[in-house]
């Protein structure tokens, strides 16, 4: 295994950087922090980002909010599609 190449990208600018080049494969992260600050819409755009690379993304969420208005939350942002959800991404 080739690390540095097998590396996946964030899609969010700069956070590759900071992050040494992207984020390891076959791992578990979790994006924490208050209410508000933007934990679903960034872990939204990494999970789309790296689908329409060709990769498999599951997006688990402890939110009381449903799934529904998740995505109505999220569907005017530049990185959502619609093909995405149910192909590539689970929810």
């Amino acid at each position: 295994m080739d690390i540095v190449n097998d590396l996946l990208k964030s899609g969010v600018h700069g956070l590759d950087q900071v992050l040494g080049g992207g984020f390891l494969p076959a791992r578990l992260y979790l994006i924490v922090g208050a209410a508000g600050t933007g934990k679903t819409i960034h872990g939204n755009q990494i999970a789309f980002y790296n689908i329409k690379k060709g990769q498999m993304s599951l997006f688990v969420t402890l939110s009381s909010e449903s799934q529904g208005r998740m995505l109505d939350h999220i569907r005017p942002f530049n990185f959502y599609t619609d093909e995405s959800i149910g192909q590539g991404l689970r929810i």
